[in-house]
């Protein structure tokens, strides 16, 4: 498989000012671009944000943390949202996928790759439906949902917690 962004394996996050790339397995380090390809910021480290995340726990110590928490909220946030986005998706045949990429060059090329992927692995999409997530709409400073999915994605992404566990509602 050709790369992509560098990348035949890893999570590659197109933003409206670039793209961000994480190679696979390694979830220590990632790179920033802009829309022109030019290299803005790079992260490097060597522990893992896990085992770090549940010695603060236990040591109580925010300052222990290899980040602050807020970066640990929004970047797995990202994963939150790709299944929100999934579990309010539907099936669909790989041409209607393919027509409702079409208008985004970077989409369309992601879902080439995938198809190709599948296909040397034995996956007739002929006979196999895909699940093509829901376009979700968030205004990051709110972390509120907009648009059509809206009602049903906060619904999601909200848990009924049994006190004293109880988070509270910020408004």
């Amino acid at each position: 498989m050709d790369a992509y962004r560098g990348l035949s394996v890893g999570n590659v996050i197109e933003c409206e000012g670039g793209y961000i790339v994480v190679p696979a397995g390694n979830y220590t380090s990632a790179q920033a671009f802009d829309t022109k390809g030019k290299l803005l910021q790079e992260w490097k480290g060597s522990a893992s944000h896990y085992v770090n995340f549940i010695d603060a726990v236990k040591s109580r110590k925010a300052s222990a943390l290899n980040a602050p928490v807020i970066e640990g909220h929004v970047s797995s946030s990202l994963s939150h949202l790709a299944n929100l986005s999934l579990q309010l998706g539907h099936a669909e045949h790989a041409a209607q996928v393919s027509k409702a990429l079409s208008s985004n060059a970077h989409l369309s090329q992601a879902f080439v790759e995938m198809q190709e992927h599948l296909r040397r692995n034995g996956i007739d999409l002929s006979k196999t439906p895909i699940q093509r997530g829901a376009t979700l709409t968030l205004d990051p400073k709110t972390e509120k949902f907009s648009g059509e999915h809206a009602a049903a994605a906060t619904r999601l992404s909200k848990h009924e917690y049994r006190a004293p566990f109880a988070v509270p509602e910020i408004a």
